[in-house]
């Protein structure tokens, strides 16, 4: 996973794409995995698949304040500022401290 933080930091987003896959592969329930290849997948601009692992996320873990976060940037960058807006309203709410 750090790996993948690393190639995405670089902008190697395929490259980052291909690490996480790995780490997934060995450990499917990876939270920080899902979470930075989520990442990875909205900044690469496949924002509508990163979307998709966000919500399949936040199905389990509805309370965890990144996920809003990064939901609200896909929504935002997808044009649903109504979204986005709830969901960034949302994750602050989670943790007032970030």
């Amino acid at each position: 996973t750090y790996l993948g933080m690393v190639k995405s930091k670089l902008h190697g987003f395929d490259q980052a794409i291909r690490c996480l896959d790995v780490a997934l592969s060995c450990n499917p329930k990876n939270l920080l995995a899902r979470l930075q290849k989520a990442q990875v997948l909205i900044n690469k601009g496949d924002v509508e698949a990163g979307r998709a692992m966000v919500d399949e996320m936040l199905q389990s873990s509805p309370r965890e304040a990144f996920l809003h976060f990064l939901k609200a940037t896909a929504c935002a960058k997808l044009g649903d500022r109504e979204s986005a807006l709830m969901h960034y309203t949302t994750a602050f709410d989670l943790d007032t401290r970030n």
